[in-house]
């Protein structure tokens, strides 16, 4: 639990390679559930390296990058992926960087997978969903999509906190009030959505607000760096 705290105070602090050299120097032994906890974290960084390689114009290290998380994860982890679904960030993004070799039906053939494995009840994974439908030229089916999962989170926001309920993480930090927690869960899942109707300064609002009462959650922190 230290090292995957101390490797989030590096991101935290912009220092992600930093924070994947302490990720790669220590022997993990996970609990049950704690293999998630570490490949989530090894999946934000190396995601948000492949993807200021795309932003620079670097596609072909970028999808180097995406293409290598199919794979085993580094022996020193002992852990690796439990379903498909958590690979979906890595399909949405190797398929943008295939889209920018002129890659497509490659390209197309990953925003299907995407496809493939919607579910309504992963909230966090909404805009991947809704993009890749849009990507397959299914926009009006992204858009009901989104609809249902805007009307969800707003109804759990407008729901009394009762404690560490639904939308809580079970491995969440003590340290957190659970009730704001929620709230900065539902925050950046909206914002994912606002990503994906190309409103920007509200995405970016929500953001602040779920890093604020949410700060575990590094994909808030790496979403304002893009």
């Amino acid at each position: 639990d230290f090292i995957l705290e101390y490797a989030k105070a590096y991101c935290a602090a912009g220092r992600y390679d930093e924070a994947e050299k302490i990720m790669l120097g220590h022997e993990f032994v996970p609990a049950e559930g704690g293999e998630r906890a570490i490949t989530g974290l090894y999946y934000a960084i190396r995601l948000r390296k492949g993807r200021k390689a795309l932003r620079d114009g670097r596609a072909e290290e970028a999808l180097e990058i995406f293409s290598a998380l199919h794979e085993r994860l580094p022996e020193n982890l002992h852990a690796g992926n439990w379903t498909a679904t958590e690979l979906v960030p890595v399909y949405y993004y190797e398929a943008v960087a295939l889209g920018c070799l002129g890659r497509v039906e490659e390209s197309r053939t990953l925003y299907q997978r995407i496809a493939d494995r919607l579910s309504p009840g992963l909230l966090d994974l909404a805009f991947y969903f809704g993009s890749a439908l849009r990507a397959l030229g299914r926009e009006i089916d992204a858009r009901i999509y989104l609809s249902r999962v805007r009307r969800e989170l707003e109804k759990r926001a407008s729901l009394r906190s009762v404690g560490w309920e639904d939308n809580v993480a079970t491995f969440n930090s003590y340290m957190n009030n659970p009730s704001e927690q929620r709230q900065g869960m539902i925050a950046y899942n909206l914002s994912m959505i606002r990503k994906y109707e190309g409103r920007d300064d509200d995405a970016r609002a929500l953001f602040e607000e779920s890093k604020r009462l949410w700060p575990e959650n590094l994909n808030a922190w790496i979403e304002l760096e893009f």
